[in-house]
């Protein structure tokens, strides 16, 4: 397996990062949100790699070699040896059945030899969760899925786009299955985030609001914990969700407003009643263990071959830490530095549970991809 790395920036267009990579099978890229003023990345990709599957996204914000960047665009040319990727896209309209969705992108890949799917979606069109489980259920049981949502440039409520073999469009969906006997797929995903007071029951909920814990109102049972529930106190104090108070399938996910007249806190997707959650807190210093905590679980196993390593954020973690997001790519990035790693800051982590296997949708987490080849 041979890989190429390519930063796109203004007016100098794709900038090749090392040897050049003749007739790959896949190029990976995720680039900025919003029209491009001058030439466009992805037509760009297209004429330097004519044959190739090229699969992409809109971000908030990227990820290249160790660094943190707005506004630009990265990629990554794969060659592989002994494997081989093809491509399977849809376009989904707001308000379609996204399992259904995610049933027929897995029926439209071989499922002979498969070992691994990288999706890329359109974050705020369909249900991403129910798309990754609608994915994941029409997979063998065996195979890896991974990937992220796509990032509007962090406006929380623009368009995200992605796309395969064209440039990210509105309800965009791109999948790379990846097959061969000698394909390597590392994978990791963790959070870092600390907990703050005991699980408590989710005994009201409606859609993604949550009204009641443990049969009080769940603002004011917030509030006692976090003080301010403004919005950065919000980003740094999410909720570790889980359907059983000792089940091992626990989700982070984020607080994204609230409902202040009726007491409820808003989630960034629906919440099932009866299920039970806890509040998190944020330590800078921790959320970077927790992203080399993934790196480290990817990168197990890969030994002296060539690899690539493919990184998705969550945007939350990137408005929390500020400046010192930085320090978390270059975390990741430092595990493995004979595999370079791009990504981006996503609205949600597609990545296999850490302790169940199970592959889900991820919010304010940190998943880490690895692709290598045995020699």
């Amino acid at each position: 397996m041979r890989v190429a790395t390519l930063c796109w920036s203004d007016p100098l267009g794709w900038t090749l990062d090392g040897p050049a990579l003749d007739d790959p099978q896949a190029v990976i890229w995720f680039g900025r949100y919003g029209p491009a003023d001058g030439p466009d990345p992805f037509e760009a990709l297209r004429r330097l790699y004519p044959r190739a599957l090229i699969a992409g996204c809109t971000t908030n914000g990227e990820i290249y070699r160790g660094e943190a960047l707005d506004g630009a665009a990265v990629a990554a040319a794969i060659r592989f040896e002994t494997s081989s990727v093809q491509g399977a896209a849809a376009s989904v309209a707001a308000g379609e059945d996204a399992r259904e969705a995610g049933r027929r992108l897995a029926a439209a890949l071989d499922p002979d030899g498969l070992r691994g799917v990288f999706l890329l979606a359109d974050a705020f069109a369909i249900n991403s969760a129910d798309l990754v489980e609608g994915l994941a259920s029409g997979l063998p049981a065996d195979v890896v899925v991974t990937g992220g949502m796509a990032g509007d440039g962090g406006r929380l409520g623009g368009s995200t786009h992605a796309g395969l073999d064209r440039a990210p469009h509105d309800g965009g969906v791109a999948a790379l299955g990846f097959y061969g006997a000698g394909l390597r797929i590392g994978h990791g995903v963790a959070g870092g985030w600390d907990p703050l007071g005991p699980s408590r029951h989710i005994t009201r909920a409606e859609g993604p609001v949550v009204y009641e814990l443990d049969g009080q109102p769940a603002l004011e049972v917030y509030e006692r914990l976090v003080g301010d529930s403004g919005s950065l106190e919000r980003l740094r104090h999410p909720f570790c969700i889980k359907p059983e108070a000792d089940s091992e399938q626990d989700i982070i996910w984020e607080v994204v407003d609230v409902d202040r007249p009726n007491k409820g806190i808003v989630f960034i997707g629906d919440v099932v009643q009866g299920s039970w959650g806890q509040i998190m807190r944020a330590v800078d210093d921790r959320l970077v263990e927790g992203a080399a905590e993934a790196a480290r679980a990817a990168c197990a196993g890969l030994g002296e071959t060539d690899a690539l390593g493919l990184m998705v954020s969550c945007i939350g973690r990137k408005w929390v830490m500020g400046q010192r997001i930085g320090d978390e790519t270059e975390a990741v990035q430092g595990v493995s530095p004979r595999a370079p790693v791009i990504g981006f800051f996503s609205y949600g982590e597609v990545a296999p549970h850490a302790r169940t296997g199970r592959s889900t949708l991820h919010h304010a987490s940190v998943s880490v991809t690895t692709l290598s080849e045995a020699v």
